[in-house]
């Protein structure tokens, strides 16, 4: 496969990366981004103005993945949290409920 189609390829998987992400479907963006890493180690060293292109849009979905992921993942501890500060006031409910 040539430079601008592979790079073509990648950029379609980025951007399914992306969706899968925005959706929070985290399976699907690993599996997607297990695709995509062969093909980006298989761009020529040295690729064409269109390539270039597609690669610094790849790396720009690569980078709202990346800020997504960050945001789940504080979402989630701060759920965690939550959920431990309710189980310890229900631990707490319930020892002092026994006297």
């Amino acid at each position: 496969m040539k430079s601008p189609e592979l790079a073509q390829s990648l950029l379609a998987t980025s951007e399914a990366i992306e969706r899968a992400a925005m959706q929070a479907d985290w399976v699907e963006a690993a599996r997607l981004s297990q695709e995509c890493s062969p093909l980006l180690m298989s761009l020529i060293c040295d690729p064409d103005d269109e390539t270039l292109d597609m690669v610094r849009r790849i790396q720009a979905i690569n980078e709202s993945v990346l800020t997504i992921a960050a945001a789940g993942k504080d979402r989630l501890y701060a759920d965690y949290r939550d959920a431990i500060r309710a189980v310890t006031a229900a631990n707490e409910y319930h020892r002092i409920a026994q006297y």
